[in-house]
């Protein structure tokens, strides 16, 4: 089943070498964001989740 549009996505783990907690609108939102930071900065996801 896949998660809904609206729902807001909650990623935890490291930026830059500095932990990070971060709520998304949405799963495309985390992409976009990942894919334009993952070039220039080492990210390591830990864990997400869907959050309502």
């Amino acid at each position: 089943m896949q998660a809904e549009q609206n729902t807001a996505f909650r990623v935890w783990g490291m930026f830059a070498g500095e932990r990070f907690d971060r709520e998304f609108p949405s799963v495309a939102a985390w992409r976009a964001w990942r894919r334009i930071n993952e070039t220039r900065y080492d990210i390591e996801v830990y864990g997400m989740k869907s959050v309502n």
